[in-house]
């Protein structure tokens, strides 16, 4: 039987104007397939992101997911 800790990873788009999440993903294999989950449901949702924040781990996605946007990467 394996042995160790089990991680669930999740990703949220938030709103910051309203405080209200737009998208969640969750993932128990990695935290870049919790991010592909949060970017289908923006596409299926017809939402269209103006500014987001992120850190610098997802500076190329980002750029390359959100080409219309304006973004700021957290150091």
């Amino acid at each position: 039987m394996k042995e160790g800790k089990e991680f669930a990873y999740s990703f949220f788009i938030f709103d910051l104007g309203s405080n209200l999440i737009v998208a969640y993903g969750y993932s128990l294999k990695s935290e870049r397939e919790a991010y592909e989950m949060v970017l289908e449901v923006l596409r299926d949702l017809g939402v269209k992101v103006d500014s987001l924040r992120a850190d610098k781990y997802y500076s190329k996605s980002i750029l390359d997911d959100f080409p219309d946007s304006e973004i700021y990467l957290i150091p």
